[in-house]
């Protein structure tokens, strides 16, 4: 786990509570807020500072530190950024990820030349009773273009996947506590509040482009595991990589975990596990059982393949965007390859 000793923790509990609603208005078009997102979701991606890291990393241990408050917990890691940006133990700095900025102009030019209202906030606010999952409600919907519509638009922001471990047959149990916590400490889904979700994400590129430690978490994609479900995934890992290339195919190991957005639920596809242990699994704390199987399925993958072939069966079992994500990035190459051979240190 990082040293976060040099951090102040009680600042980063702060949160902004009023923030001036700049998209808050009937007439605001396609274009000003695809625009808008994209800007700041570049301003974010800009800024690879020190500060930035460790905002991120504490706000995390702020997750963490909750989890351990509930009876149910048993162990919580996390995956995607910044995880497969940095090296084994969240060490080395922050590198920009050119996918996103692609990504987002790719956002800007679908609403460039659209000016129409983007209605989404006045018909979330006045449906919200009956809108707790964006994606299954608005996807039916024929008013606004799916590339424009609420969850399309939250994925070109900065959040954090943050997951916690439970025990067995616990489920509903964590969810009801965890979601009461983490409110408390001002930690929500972007789902909850779209427009603010906006305004979050541009107080924050404020205070890091100041060299200043943001008075608000980013937003989350929290989720909730089984403790003998994500053994198994673990335990599973090295053999479904040898059983799948001996004939010729991707390794696959689906995992479905209870996930926040507006309410808990599970998401309509599963995750490819074996992508997220290869390439941005980082535990924070693991029950001695589950860290040693860990390091067991690491052990037995360097055992049988190079540092090179798991960076190719990486990119096998990556869909299109993380391909290119890789590909565009030798430093998320060079930190791949580094946590890679960690592993390696770790058996000796």
């Amino acid at each position: 786990m990082a040293d976060l000793s040099e951090f102040d923790k009680k600042e980063i509990w702060k949160r902004v509570t009023e923030v001036e609603d700049s998209t808050d208005k009937d007439d605001i078009t396609i274009k000003e807020i695809t625009a808008e997102i994209a800007h700041e979701s570049d301003r974010f991606e800009g800024i690879v500072s020190e500060k930035k890291k460790l905002f991120m990393l504490n706000q995390a241990k702020a997750f963490v530190d909750t989890a351990q408050t509930i009876s149910t917990y048993r162990g919580a890691f996390e995956t995607g950024y910044p995880c497969y940006v940095l090296g084994p133990n969240f060490e080395g700095n922050l590198s920009i990820v050119y996918e996103q900025l692609r990504y987002n102009e790719e956002l800007r030019k679908a609403g460039e030349n659209n000016n129409e209202p983007w209605t989404c906030p006045s018909c979330c606010k006045t449906n919200d009773g009956y809108m707790r999952d964006l994606k299954n409600v608005c996807y039916p919907c024929s008013s606004v273009d799916n590339a424009v519509k609420p969850r399309k638009l939250m994925n070109r922001l900065p959040d954090m996947d943050l997951w916690f471990i439970c025990e067995n047959g616990k489920l509903n149990e964590t969810s009801s506590v965890l979601s009461e916590k983490l409110q408390r400490i001002n930690m929500f889904p972007s789902d909850i509040d779209i427009k603010g979700t906006i305004e979050v994400i541009k107080s924050i590129n404020d205070s890091l482009e100041r060299n200043e430690t943001p008075r608000c978490f980013l937003p989350i994609d929290a989720h909730i595991i089984e403790y003998d479900k994500l053994l198994s995934c673990i335990i599973g890992v090295p053999k479904n990589i040898e059983d799948n290339l001996r004939v010729g195919k991707a390794p696959y190991i689906p995992i479905a975990p209870l996930s926040l957005r507006k309410e808990w639920q599970y998401d309509d596809h599963a995750y490819n596990f074996v992508l997220d242990f290869l390439f941005s699994f980082s535990e924070w704390e693991l029950e001695p059982e589950m860290e040693k199987v860990l390091k067991d399925s690491r052990k037995q993958i360097t055992d049988t393949f190079t540092t090179e072939q798991i960076q190719k069966i990486i990119r096998m079992v990556s869909g299109e965007a993380n391909k290119r994500r890789i590909d565009s990035s030798q430093a998320i190459r060079e930190k791949t390859a580094k946590r890679i051979n960690s592993w390696r240190d770790d058996e000796r």
